[in-house]
């Protein structure tokens, strides 16, 4: 259905859930044997849907319905409680059994719908859309996963998973490789991606790190004429990962120095000279002040034409006298620390 909006574009309507949903019909509840209930065909994964939490175990009872043909219960909500009853060797349990012959098209959507509202895991996500695309197709199942949950942001993000390697999923189910930077990291030959994972399995990269490495490894790979993995497995950064004493975010920083230096060479150099001024700046300004700290800090990768300075004293007299020799510093050397020219 097409309406008009008050600009004169036209755009589809989106039908309400009732429009796709039927009513949900009565349910009866009963204790009913565990052994009696299934998992609904690709709606559920044991391996990456995560685990239920004793709580809800004991107290939430599972919804199902009856399979045709058979004395069997498909769960609709509850999967991961009759997963952990499983584990535990419980008997029986309390069901809510939905009443009436219900298609298993029907059923479920009813399992998405009944999960809507909760925060679902990457795993469960990725469950429920491979089932959506597998149903519907076109504008029926952009407007049911809009409904269910699934607008088109979420789906395109999820579409890269749906056919990678597990491996790669296992990365993104465990906060390892950020969702939406999954393309990018496909892109890679699979003997980098298999070098980056194994890099990166005990240090947790945070999404801006890990969109910069993702960044910087196949242009130095390129530039270098190396593969990533080359570049991971080099001895430096190996040392970097082995090292223990080093806590992981101290390793990401020297990870991340080691390729930005190999990024940025003519940065890498002007960082050094820079360095190399403010350090003797600093030196002869505080000469005879042990007490004091001089602290010089440049524009964020030189593009700004400023500079901090930030002193520390403990007596008046050392203001005075660090300020005159800073006075005396070149107009020159100045201009080096405020802006330096990266050729």
């Amino acid at each position: 259905m097409i309406n008009t909006n008050n600009t004169g574009k036209s755009r589809r309507h989106i039908p309400d859930i009732k429009d796709i949903v039927p009513r949900f019909p009565p349910i009866s509840y009963s204790v009913v044997s565990v052994d009696k209930l299934i998992f609904p065909s690709g709606l559920f994964d044991m391996k990456n849907s995560g685990h239920s939490g004793i709580d809800a175990v004991l107290v939430l009872p599972v919804i199902a319905i009856r399979e045709e043909a058979s004395d069997k219960l498909v769960v609709i909500d509850g999967c991961k409680r009759v997963a952990r009853l499983l584990k535990d060797n419980e008997k029986t349990c309390a069901c809510g059994i939905v009443s009436g012959p219900i298609d298993m098209k029907t059923a479920g959507l009813f399992r998405i719908l009944l999960n809507k509202n909760r925060q679902l895991n990457i795993g469960e996500k990725v469950c429920f859309y491979k089932w959506l695309k597998k149903n519907y197709s076109g504008d029926a199942f952009n407007d049911i996963a809009t409904i269910l949950g699934f607008p088109a942001s979420i789906c395109q993000e999820l579409a890269p998973l749906v056919d990678c390697r597990e491996k790669i999923f296992d990365a993104v189910n465990t906060d390892r490789l950020a969702l939406k930077y999954v393309p990018d990291f496909c892109r890679m030959d699979e003997s980098d991606q298999n070098a980056f994972l194994d890099s990166f399995t005990d240090i947790l990269l945070s999404n801006q790190t890990q969109r910069e490495f993702l960044e910087w490894l196949p242009e130095i790979a390129y530039t270098k004429k190396t593969s990533v993995a080359a570049i991971l497995q080099s001895t430096d950064i190996q040392n970097i990962i082995k090292d223990t004493v080093l806590n992981n975010p101290q390793k990401t920083e020297a990870i991340r120095n080691i390729l930005f230096s190999l990024k940025f060479p003519m940065y890498n150099e002007a960082l050094k000279t820079w360095k190399k001024t403010a350090s003797e700046v600093s030196r002869a300004a505080l000469k005879n002040e042990p007490s004091s700290r001089l602290l010089f800090t440049p524009g964020a990768a030189f593009e700004k034409n400023n500079l901090e300075i930030r002193l520390t004293i403990s007596y008046a007299g050392a203001a005075k006298e660090i300020f005159r020799k800073l006075s005396e510093v070149p107009k020159e050397t100045w201009s080096r620390l405020i802006y330096p020219v990266v050729e």
